[in-house]
């Protein structure tokens, strides 16, 4: 059975986050200026109790006018000791959305243990004229 856990924030008004299966959330700087890049942090931790797979994270940029993805995008995975992903991480663009598929990206399947945590790191950037918007995150799971 698949999973979801839904996200949000809110850039340049404030930060919201919501939970679901486990611990999730995103982190950043809530205040852009216009041209401008900033870093950006999904994070989700397994507090189910079981092993967690075949992990799909898409972050939605459709309320964010004037924000691009900027490259790179970085994913670490925490079962006790930190792993970073080797080779590209770069997410797969669909739309205004930004898709990591783990196990593709990382090289097979990945577990996210219990207690475990899993984090992806990238960039935005405004352009000239972005005035607000919201980033929104869904985390797919099995």
């Amino acid at each position: 059975m698949i999973r979801r856990a839904l996200i949000g924030i809110l850039l340049i008004l404030g930060i919201t986050a919501g939970q679901a299966w486990g611990q999730t959330g995103i982190s950043g700087d809530n205040q852009f200026n216009q041209c401008e890049t900033k870093p950006y942090t999904i994070t989700i931790e397994n507090t189910s109790g079981a092993d967690v797979t075949e992990i799909v994270i898409t972050a939605q940029l459709g309320n964010l006018t004037g924000f691009t993805y900027t490259p790179p995008s970085q994913i670490v995975i925490d079962n006790g000791s930190p792993t970073i992903c080797p080779g590209s991480t770069e997410p797969t663009q669909s739309g205004s959305d930004l898709i990591w598929d783990i196990d593709d990206l990382c090289g097979g399947s990945i577990v996210l243990a219990p207690g475990g945590t899993l984090s992806v790191t990238f960039n935005l950037t405004t352009d000239c004229t972005a005035v607000s918007g919201s980033l929104n995150a869904q985390v797919d799971y099995v």
